[in-house]
């Protein structure tokens, strides 16, 4: 669909259709390591990841923010920096051209189906999708992650104002807000 303002209506849903910590979670199911550590490191990404699902259900926000830094800044991130112990160009390029192709299958799926895609981040796909079209995409997800094994969020948005996939602001059903880009107004620094 591309930049605009995008809403929920009576022509559809939109639904983030998001992988749980994807980056992270290809490389421990997937048995992907840095080639200098073990498969021990896989074992160390799962504990953290288990350990931030509690949190989240507990709704331990700092414990969910600071694991979420470890599994995608140390974990995955730190692996294209040169000076940290982490990196392994090999490994980055497991998961991020990995991590794409199964994105873009997950896409075509979407596609196939007659659903709008709004956009497609690394992480996820924006669908405004209708009534009818709802158990389609749940099937497709479903199919998706069974042969992934990785993990499939769904977020209800009621509008999302976009410049382009880095650049957007959203406003959950739930009443939470997302600022991304140039819309982030409340950065921690």
């Amino acid at each position: 669909c591309g930049p605009g303002i995008h809403r929920n209506d009576n022509e559809g849903d939109l639904i983030l259709v998001d992988v749980s910590s994807y980056y992270p979670n290809l490389a421990i199911t997937n048995g992907f390591y840095p080639q200098h550590l073990s498969p021990k490191f896989c074992d160390v990404g799962l504990e953290l990841y288990n350990r931030r699902m509690v949190a989240k259900k507990e709704n331990d926000h700092e414990a969910v923010a600071g694991i979420k830094l470890a599994l995608n800044g140390a974990m995955f991130g730190k692996s294209n920096d040169e000076y940290s112990p982490m990196y392994d160009t090999k490994f980055m390029l497991d998961i991020t051209i990995n991590g794409q192709l199964l994105l873009c299958m997950l896409a075509e799926k979407i596609t196939d189906l007659g659903i709008t895609i709004v956009q497609v981040n690394t992480d996820g796909i924006l669908v405004k999708v209708t009534k009818e079209q709802k158990p389609l995409l749940n099937k497709a997800c479903d199919k998706w992650m069974k042969f992934t094994k990785l993990k499939l969020d769904y977020d209800l948005f009621k509008v999302i104002v976009q410049r382009d996939v880095n650049n957007y602001y959203g406003a959950f059903e739930d009443g939470s807000f997302k600022y991304k880009g140039v819309f982030a107004i409340d950065k921690d620094w």
